[in-house]
C-alpha cells in the first residue's frame, strides 16, 4: 500500500484529548534512585503521581502498585511500596502504598485480590511484559476497576512494560521485535500477536493516551527504526495517519495534565509524527519507506501539546537555542559506496563521533572521496546502537546543517559519480536519514548521558521539528537524498543493483578462496577494500554462451588499482591497468560458445588502504 498524506488532512492529525482525569506518568524503564536521594530522576518524576492528591477525601493517598510477579525476597518486593511512601513524607502527603501481584486471568478477576484498586488515589504499573499484563488483565474485574479509580481522577502511571499499557496503540503481543526486523521487512512476524497470529498492536486495553504509541528503553534499544514500523503499521491498520509516537528513554519519562506533556530525567522523550509530506509504503518482504515524518526530541524541562503535537518553544528549557541553519551547498564528487556491515564504512561520513570507550568527540572521516556537510554511522549492532543514536545527535547539535544516516549491517547505501550528491538506497534493508536542517530550536540535557563513558561530556541533544526519512529501495521507489539540499528526490532507473550492494566476504585472496558471485542477481555491485599490497581480491562468476560481461572499478582516491579477468585456470584474459592514482578501471569480455567459469581479480599496483573501499561493477 502507497499513499501521501495531503495537505487538507492535517485536521485529521489532532490527537484527542487524554482520557483519564488525573495525572498520566510515564517512564522509560531503568533503576529508580535511592530512597533518600531527592535530585533522582524518579523522585522529580514520580512525585507527580502523589501530589495528583487524595481523590476520594479519606486524608490519605492510596497507591496501588501492579505487577504480574513480585520478587521472592520479601524487602526487593516492599521495595516500590516504600518508595513510593518516602516521596510522599518528603513532600507533607500521607502515603499508603500496597503491592498487587496479579499474576493470572482468575486473579485478576478476584474482587479479593483486586477489588482494593477501585478506591485508590494513584495506580502505578511496574515494569515487566506489556503482553502478559494485556493477556492477564484486559477485559477482567483489575481493569474495572483500574477505569473505576482513573474516571474518579485518580492518577495512572507505569515504567517500561507499564508504560506502554497506558498507550491506545500498544505494542502488546508479546514479541521481541528489534530495529532490525522492520527495517528489513516491513510486514515482519515481529508485529504479529505471540498468541493467536494477528496483529501485535492491541487498542482495546487500558488506552488511558488517546491516539498515542508508546515506546520505551528507547535509546538503549536503538528503537526510532521499530517505533516508525509500529507507527506505520497501526496507521494502516486502523486506518488512522494521526497517530502520535513517542519515545522514552530510560531514567527518563514524561508527566501529563490535559493534555500537556512536561519531560523529567537523564535522557531525552522523542515525539514521532507523519507530516503533510508522509509518503509511507508497506509491502510483505520488503524494507518500510517512511518519509517525512516529523521528530521532535525533547530533554528535561521541555512541555509538549499531545493535542496538537507541538513543543511548546515558549517556555522552553534554560540553554535553549533558536536555530536556522545555513546550508554549506557544497558538491560532491566522485561514486561511493557505504556498506552497514563495516564499521570503518562511517569514515565516508564528513564526520562521526567517538563512542565507547572514549568520551564524545566530533571526529572528521577520513576516506576520499567522502559525503560532505554529513555525520553517521554504519554497523549498527546490539553492542552499540545506544551509543551510536546518541552520539548521532549530538554530532547534528554541533552541526544541524549536516544530514545524519544510520546504517545497519544488511544496508547499503551509495551514489554515483554522475550524480554525487544523491545518495541512493539498496533493497536488503533501510537506512535512517535524520535531518535537522529545518529544525528551530536546540539543546542539551543538563545531565550526562546513560551513554557517556568518561568525562562526561556526552549529553542528550534535543530539537525542534526535525525530520526523519526510512529509506530504502532505490530501483523500486526512485527516490534518493540529495545530501547538498537535504531533499528527496526523483532517481529514475536507479538503484543500481536491485539485490543491493554486496560486501566481498575474506578471505578471498586466491581462486580457491574467491568469493562466489554465481548465485547472486545480476547486474552485481560489490565493495570490498585492499588491505596492503600483497593484497589480491578474487571473485568467481559465470558466463553463459556468448554472453558479455562488463566490469567496471572504482578506485579510491590517491591509490592505483588494476582489474583482470582470468579463465578457470587462472590465465589472464583481459585486464585494465590504467596509470595514476585514483583512476578508475574497466573492461569487457564475450564467452564463446559454452558457458565457462571465470574469475575477477582486483589488485594493487600503488598504494593500499583498509579503510577507503573500492566499488566494483558487474553486469552482462
Amino acid at each position: 500500500m502507497k499513499y501521501t498524506l495531503p495537505f487538507l488532512s492535517l485536521l485529521f492529525l489532532l490527537a484527542l484529548p487524554v482520557r483519564a482525569q488525573g495525572t498520566i506518568m510515564i517512564a522509560g524503564g531503568g533503576s529508580e534512585g535511592d530512597q533518600g536521594d531527592t535530585s533522582s530522576w524518579s523522585y522529580k518524576l514520580y512525585q507527580h503521581l502523589l501530589t495528583n492528591g487524595d481523590t476520594d477525601g479519606d486524608g490519605i493517598i492510596r497507591t496501588a502498585i501492579l505487577t504480574e510477579s513480585l520478587p521472592s525476597n520479601p524487602s526487593d518486593a516492599e521495595w516500590m511500596p516504600n518508595y513510593m511512601e518516602w516521596i510522599g513524607s518528603t513532600l507533607g502527603l500521607n502515603v499508603v502504598a500496597t503491592n498487587y501481584e496479579v499474576k493470572s486471568k482468575n486473579d485478576a478477576n478476584k474482587s479479593n485480590v483486586v477489588g482494593d484498586v477501585a478506591d485508590a488515589d494513584a495506580i502505578f504499573i511496574k515494569g515487566g511484559d506489556q503482553g502478559a499484563y494485556y493477556d492477564l488483565w484486559n477485559g477482567t474485574l483489575l481493569e474495572t476497576h483500574i477505569r473505576t479509580a482513573v474516571g474518579r481522577g485518580a492518577s495512572i502511571g507505569g515504567t517500561s512494560a507499564g508504560a506502554m499499557s497506558m498507550s491506545e496503540y500498544c505494542l502488546c503481543g508479546s514479541m521481541d521485535m528489534i530495529s532490525d526486523d522492520v527495517l528489513t521487512d516491513s510486514h515482519t512476524s515481529y508485529l504479529n500477536d505471540a498468541s493467536d497470529g494477528g496483529s501485535g498492536i492491541h487498542t482495546d486495553f487500558l488506552s488511558f493516551l488517546a491516539n498515542v504509541a508508546v515506546e520505551t528503553h528507547f535509546t538503549e534499544r536503538g528503537r526510532l527504526g521499530r517505533m516508525a514500523g509500529v507507527l506505520a503499521k497501526a496507521s494502516d491498520d486502523f486506518n488512522n495517519n494521526g497517530i502520535l509516537s513517542i519515545g522514552l528513554e530510560r531514567q527518563t519519562g514524561v508527566f501529563i495534565n490535559g493534555n500537556v506533556a512536561e519531560v523529567v530525567g537523564i535522557g531525552a522523550v522523542t515525539f514521532l509524527h507523519q507530516s503533510s509530506q508522509t509518503s509511507l509504503v508497506r509491502t510483505a518482504g520488503e524494507p518500510l519507506y517512511f518519509t517525512d515524518l516529523v521528530l521532535d526530541r525533547l530533554t528535561e524541562g521541555w512541555q509538549y501539546n499531545i493535542s496538537t503535537k507541538t513543543p511548546l518553544t515558549g517556555s522552553a528549557p534554560s540553554g535553549t537555542v533558536s536555530i536556522n541553519p545555513t546550508l554549506a551547498d557544497r558538491t560532491n564528487s566522485g561514486a561511493l559506496t557505504i556498506n552497514g556491515n563495516t564499521d570503518n564504512d562511517k569514515e565516508k561520513f564528513g564526520h562521526y563521533g567517538d563512542i565507547y570507550p572514549d568520551d564524545y568527540a566530533r571526529v572528521g572521516g577520513s576516506a576520499d572521496p567522502y559525503v560532505k556537510d554529513s555525520v553517521g554511522f554504519t554497523d549498527i549492532t546490539s553492542s552499540n546502537r545506544a551509543d551510536k543514536h546518541e552520539t548521532l545527535y549530538r554530532l547534528l547539535y554541533d552541526q544541524p546543517a549536516d544530514v545524519g544516516f544510520l546504517v545497519y549491517p544488511g544496508a547499503v547505501i551509495s551514489r554515483t559519480a554522475g550524480t554525487p550528491d544523491v545518495i541512493e538506497f539498496g533493497s536488503g534493508m533501510a537506512s535512517l536519514v535524520i535531518d535537522t536542517a529545518d529544525a528551530t530550536h536546540k539543546g542539551l540535557s543538563p545531565y550526562t548521558s546513560n551513554w557517556a563513558s568518561s568525562g562526561g561530556s556526552l549529553k542528550a541533544a534535543s530539537f525542534v521539528g526535525a525530520r526523519l526519512h526510512i529509506m530504502a529501495d532505490t530501483a523500486t521507489h526512485e527516490t534518493g537524498y540529495d545530501t547538498r539540499t537535504h531533499q528527496i528526490v526523483t532517481v529514475t532507473g536507479g538503484g543500481g543493483n536491485p539485490g543491493g550492494g554486496i560486501a566481498e566476504i575474506e578471505p578471498n585472496d586466491s581462486r580457491g578462496s574467491a568469493h562466489d558471485l554465481r548465485s547472486e542477481s545480476w547486474p552485481i555491485t560489490v565493495t570490498g577494500t585492499i588491505a596492503t599490497t600483497n593484497d589480491r581480491d578474487y571473485f568467481k562468476i559465470e558466463l553463459g554462451p556468448r554472453e558479455t560481461l562488463t566490469a567496471a572499478l572504482d578506485v579510491p582516491a590517491g591509490l592505483d588499482y588494476d582489474l583482470y579477468l582470468l579463465d578457470n585456470r587462472g590465465r589472464t584474459v583481459v585486464r585494465s591497468v590504467n596509470d595514476g592514482s585514483g583512476v578508475n578501471e574497466s573492461l569487457t569480455y564475450t564467452n564463446g560458445r559454452r558457458a565457462r567459469t571465470y574469475y575477477v581479480e582486483i589488485e594493487s599496483y600503488s598504494g593500499a588502504s583498509g579503510s577507503n573501499s573500492y566499488q566494483l561493477d558487474l553486469s552482462k
